[in-house]
C-alpha cells in the first residue's frame, strides 16, 4: 500500500522541473526499493511459501 502512494509520488515529481524535486525523486526511488524488498521479506517470514502450509492459504496469498 505504502509502495503505491510513494509511486504516485514518484509519478508526478517527473512532470516537475526544478533542483528540488530531484532531490526528493531521489529518495522517493530509494523508498520505493526499500518497501518492495520489505514486501519480499515478510512473504518470506510470513512461511507462505512452504509445503506446510494449507492450500487455502497460498491461494489467498496470491489472490490478494
Amino acid at each position: 500500500m505504502l509502495a503505491g502512494f510513494v509511486f504516485t509520488g514518484i509519478i508526478i515529481l517527473f512532470g516537475r522541473s526544478g533542483r528540488a524535486n530531484t532531490r526528493t525523486l531521489g529518495v522517493f526511488c530509494a523508498a520505493f526499493v526499500v518497501l518492495a524488498f520489505d514486501s519480499y521479506l515478510f512473504s518470506l517470514i510470513s512461511a507462505c511459501g512452504r509445503a506446510s502450509c494449507p492450500a487455502t492459504w497460498r491461494w489467498a496469498w496470491r489472490v490478494g
